[in-house]
């Protein structure tokens, strides 16, 4: 596998993990502060995998 191509495999992949992150929070009714609190990591933490 090309690099460029395992490159767009793995943006592709955060892409997803994070709309499933946002949807799952959502759907649970918490904000990033309350879901960083349930994983025990920083707010910091989910903010970089993409949650807004």
């Amino acid at each position: 596998m090309h690099a460029k191509n395992r490159k767009k495999i793995v943006e592709d992949f955060k892409m997803i993990l994070a709309d499933k992150i946002i949807n799952l929070r959502k759907k649970n009714g918490w904000s990033q502060e309350e879901l960083a609190e349930k994983l025990n990591v920083t707010r910091h933490g989910p903010v970089i995998i993409g949650l807004n």
